[in-house]
């Protein structure tokens, strides 16, 4: 119980007021008058009122691990107070820059460096979604297990979860790099592991139903499945290509570092599905309301499933029996360990004959 007392400091007359023992040791503080003793007095007091309502407010886990932290910090002789300066200093004082400030860098920084505007796209996205509520508070206040529920709270799939935490951990990471924090705190998360499923590739039948269904409803669009499902393309990568880039007479597509995903220039040679299709149809009429003229597409050839990417996953896998690996690989323009993990489903060269013919 907090007491006042009168009481002679320095021959003088003072007001002490005990306020017990706090965080393990006596605090007394001394006033003048009485008057302003009992002010204090009663500040306190509200203090503690309210501190008990805090208290109150928390649930049981949360006080027991409360309870067991202080009881761990007594036992080594380290006081609250201590623990939370040794962390300001620590965390708080290095760069004290603001998360919306830092994000903003960040993005003003990548797009300086040449990154493109997909990229842009999806990391000023995520970096919203994290910064959201945070905006105010220093960088260096944010610890691994905040952003573990942060990764936590997405309720998709496992692959979301992944993509969530390499963009933050991309973030984190150039900000140590930058001096705004001392420490990476995504370096103590653990890597999200997905099972890799199994390539998913559009039969011949499927594909077959899908050119002349392009034909009847909409033929502008055949010079995308040309370069898309017969060429390989990255769909980033055909909105990227214009006429010039079609080579008939040498019989080829040439994908320039401008162009490419890799931003490496690579040259893919026109099979004779592909062919027929540039000799008939005008290039570049496929852009305008791409989405919803490729669904109305699908939905005519009767075309339920399409996973991710699913016309390069089949290009791929006929490509690999057309070319071998090693050819193939540098048509695609990626690395023969991805060709393996992402891209190769085994048909048989009978299916890819029949595919050529389309």
């Amino acid at each position: 119980m907090a007491k006042i007392r009168e009481v002679l400091k320095g021959n003088k007359t003072t007001f002490e007021v005990d306020l017990g023992r706090v965080a393990g040791k006596r605090r007394r503080l001394f006033k003048p008058t009485e008057r302003l003793a009992e002010r204090t007095l009663k500040e306190q007091e509200r203090k503690r009122k309210l501190l008990g309502n805090h208290w109150d407010e928390l649930d049981f886990k949360s006080r027991w691990t409360t309870l067991e932290i202080l009881e761990e910090m007594r036992d080594h002789g380290v006081t609250l107070t201590e623990v939370w300066e040794t962390y300001q200093k620590t965390h708080l004082s290095h760069g004290k820059s603001i998360i919306e400030d830092a994000i903003d860098d960040f993005l003003d920084i990548k797009s300086e460096a040449g990154r493109r505007g997909r990229y842009m796209k999806e990391m000023s996205r995520a970096l919203a979604r994290f910064a959201q509520g945070r905006e105010k508070r220093q960088l260096g206040s944010v610890g691994s297990g905040e952003i573990r529920s942060w990764i936590a709270s997405f309720q998709g799939s496992a692959a979301t979860r992944k993509t969530m935490q390499m963009r933050i951990k991309t973030f984190f990471a150039w900000a140590e790099r930058q001096a705004l924090i001392a420490k990476d705190p995504t370096t103590r998360l653990e890597t999200i592991r997905i099972d890799q499923a199994d390539p998913q590739i559009l039969s011949v039948a499927e594909c077959r139903r899908l050119i002349q269904s392009a034909r009847a409803i909409d033929p502008d669009m055949l010079p995308y499945f040309a370069l898309s499902l017969f060429s390989g393309v990255r769909p980033d990568e055909c909105a990227r290509l214009t006429k010039k880039d079609i080579d008939l007479e040498r019989g080829q597509i040439v994908i320039s570092g401008e162009a490419s995903k890799t931003r490496n220039r690579r040259i893919i040679t026109l099979l004779p599905p592909a062919e027929r299709i540039f000799k008939k149809y005008t290039f570049g009429k496929f852009a305008v309301n791409f989405r919803r003229r490729r669904t109305a597409i699908k939905k005519h050839a009767k075309i339920k499933k399409w996973p991710n990417d699913v016309l390069r996953h089949t290009a791929a896998s006929h490509f690999y029996n057309i070319y071998g690996m090693d050819e193939a690989t540098k048509q695609l323009g990626h690395s023969a360990s991805i060709m393996l993990k992402h891209y190769r489903q085994m048909i048989s060269k009978e299916e890819t004959e029949d595919w050529m013919n389309i």
